[in-house]
Protein backbone atom coordinates (compact mmCIF):
# COMPACT_ATOMS: atom_id res chain seq x y z
CA UNK A 1 0.00 0.00 0.00
CA UNK A 2 1.24 3.06 -0.82
CA UNK A 3 0.27 6.93 0.59
CA UNK A 4 -1.14 9.12 -2.53
CA UNK A 5 0.05 12.45 -3.20
CA UNK A 6 -2.03 14.98 -5.54
CA UNK A 7 0.67 17.47 -6.54
CA UNK A 8 -1.85 18.80 -9.07
CA UNK A 9 -1.71 22.73 -8.99
CA UNK A 10 0.85 22.44 -5.80
CA UNK A 11 4.56 23.88 -6.04
CA UNK A 12 7.49 21.56 -5.63
CA UNK A 13 8.19 22.79 -1.64
CA UNK A 14 5.04 21.71 -0.77
CA UNK A 15 4.65 18.06 -2.41
CA UNK A 16 8.65 17.94 -1.15
CA UNK A 17 7.57 18.56 2.23
CA UNK A 18 4.43 15.81 2.51
CA UNK A 19 6.56 13.79 0.47
CA UNK A 20 9.38 13.55 2.82
CA UNK A 21 7.10 13.34 6.26
CA UNK A 22 5.63 10.44 4.21
CA UNK A 23 8.51 8.48 2.72
CA UNK A 24 10.03 7.11 6.11
CA UNK A 25 6.71 4.97 6.78
CA UNK A 26 5.90 3.90 3.78
CA UNK A 27 6.20 4.03 -0.46
CA UNK A 28 4.76 6.94 -1.81
CA UNK A 29 2.81 6.97 -5.34
CA UNK A 30 2.41 11.07 -6.56
CA UNK A 31 0.44 11.80 -9.61
CA UNK A 32 0.12 14.98 -11.42
CA UNK A 33 3.84 15.93 -11.21
CA UNK A 34 4.93 16.79 -14.63
CA UNK A 35 5.51 20.48 -13.95
CA UNK A 36 7.70 20.14 -10.75
CA UNK A 37 10.90 20.14 -11.90
CA UNK A 38 13.71 19.20 -9.08
CA UNK A 39 10.86 16.51 -7.38
CA UNK A 40 12.09 13.91 -5.11
CA UNK A 41 15.97 15.58 -5.08
CA UNK A 42 18.37 14.17 -2.26
CA UNK A 43 16.57 11.67 -1.02
CA UNK A 44 18.80 9.12 1.14
CA UNK A 45 16.13 5.83 1.02
CA UNK A 46 12.43 4.89 0.40
CA UNK A 47 10.65 4.68 -2.59
CA UNK A 48 8.72 6.90 -4.64
CA UNK A 49 6.50 6.04 -7.61
CA UNK A 50 5.65 8.58 -10.37
CA UNK A 51 2.32 7.86 -11.44
CA UNK A 52 2.51 9.81 -14.80
CA UNK A 53 5.23 12.04 -16.27
CA UNK A 54 8.02 13.44 -14.43
CA UNK A 55 9.68 16.90 -14.85
CA UNK A 56 13.44 18.02 -15.27
CA UNK A 57 15.91 16.85 -12.97
CA UNK A 58 13.89 13.97 -11.48
CA UNK A 59 15.79 12.05 -8.58
CA UNK A 60 18.68 14.73 -9.04
CA UNK A 61 21.01 13.64 -6.43
CA UNK A 62 19.52 10.83 -5.21
CA UNK A 63 21.23 8.95 -2.26
CA UNK A 64 19.96 5.48 -2.04
CA UNK A 65 16.10 5.92 -2.88
CA UNK A 66 14.37 4.03 -5.54
CA UNK A 67 12.13 5.94 -7.71
CA UNK A 68 10.12 4.57 -10.55
CA UNK A 69 8.42 6.49 -13.24
CA UNK A 70 5.08 5.01 -15.04
CA UNK A 71 5.45 6.98 -18.01
CA UNK A 72 8.07 9.47 -19.63
CA UNK A 73 10.62 11.84 -17.45
CA UNK A 74 12.26 14.99 -18.60
CA UNK A 75 16.01 16.62 -18.70
CA UNK A 76 18.70 15.22 -16.74
CA UNK A 77 17.07 12.29 -14.90
CA UNK A 78 19.18 11.60 -12.07
CA UNK A 79 21.20 13.70 -12.33
CA UNK A 80 24.41 13.53 -10.06
CA UNK A 81 23.23 10.41 -8.39
CA UNK A 82 25.49 8.77 -5.77
CA UNK A 83 23.57 5.45 -5.08
CA UNK A 84 19.73 4.23 -5.48
CA UNK A 85 17.80 3.61 -8.41
CA UNK A 86 15.38 5.40 -11.09
CA UNK A 87 13.14 3.51 -13.39
CA UNK A 88 11.39 5.16 -16.27
CA UNK A 89 8.76 3.03 -17.91
CA UNK A 90 9.13 5.35 -20.73
CA UNK A 91 11.28 7.73 -22.48
CA UNK A 92 13.50 10.52 -21.11
CA UNK A 93 14.68 13.68 -22.62
CA UNK A 94 18.35 14.59 -22.76
CA UNK A 95 20.98 14.36 -19.77
CA UNK A 96 20.00 11.12 -18.22
CA UNK A 97 22.39 10.12 -15.45
CA UNK A 98 24.26 12.83 -16.33
CA UNK A 99 27.49 13.47 -13.79
CA UNK A 100 26.46 10.46 -11.74
CA UNK A 101 29.13 8.55 -9.14
CA UNK A 102 26.69 5.21 -8.59
CA UNK A 103 23.39 3.78 -8.57
CA UNK A 104 21.26 2.71 -11.48
CA UNK A 105 19.24 4.26 -14.18
CA UNK A 106 16.95 2.61 -16.24
CA UNK A 107 15.05 3.84 -19.21
CA UNK A 108 12.80 1.04 -21.04
CA UNK A 109 11.87 3.35 -23.65
CA UNK A 110 14.34 6.08 -25.47
CA UNK A 111 16.63 8.60 -23.86
CA UNK A 112 17.98 11.67 -25.71
CA UNK A 113 21.17 13.08 -26.42
CA UNK A 114 23.91 13.34 -23.39
CA UNK A 115 22.94 10.24 -21.87
CA UNK A 116 25.73 9.46 -18.99
CA UNK A 117 27.62 12.43 -19.88
CA UNK A 118 30.78 12.66 -17.47
CA UNK A 119 29.55 9.42 -15.75
CA UNK A 120 31.91 8.48 -13.18
CA UNK A 121 30.92 4.96 -12.14
CA UNK A 122 26.64 4.50 -12.33
CA UNK A 123 25.20 1.89 -14.36
CA UNK A 124 22.76 3.15 -17.07
CA UNK A 125 20.60 1.73 -19.39
CA UNK A 126 18.33 2.44 -22.18
CA UNK A 127 16.14 -0.11 -23.69
CA UNK A 128 14.62 1.73 -26.19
Amino acid sequence: MSLVVDAKGRDLRSVSTELKEAIAKEPVLIQEAAHLHGLVAGLKSGEVIIGGDGGDYLGALNDGATIRVKKNAGRYLADNMTRGTVIVEGDADYGVGAYCYGGTAVVKGNARDFTAVMNKGATIIVQG
